[in-house]
């Protein structure tokens, strides 16, 4: 499993979309809600990373197991081509 599998699963267990996010998840600088959407696919997608903040900003929303993501993306850094099952 990579971060972002891991994240849309805790978001998709809240049966949440993407857009249902978005309104909560603040960017620096300020972008608008179409490119946070598409950024938040990429993250998903495992196109963009998950930064400290990307993960702390989903957990409060999602309130999934921290330890565990933080193991996904440390495994993803060590073997970004596999990344733990």
């Amino acid at each position: 499993m990579t971060p972002g599998q891991f994240l849309r699963e805790a978001r998709e267990r809240h049966h949440l979309g993407i857009a249902d996010l978005v309104p909560s998840l603040a960017t620096i600088p300020p972008i608008c809600a179409h490119d946070r959407a598409e950024w938040l696919a990429l993250v998903e997608a495992d196109r963009a990373p998950v930064t400290i903040d990307v993960g702390l900003a989903l957990f409060r929303l999602l309130g999934f197991d921290w330890n565990r993501l933080v193991s996904l993306v440390a495994a993803t850094a060590s073997d970004p081509q596999g990344g733990e099952a």
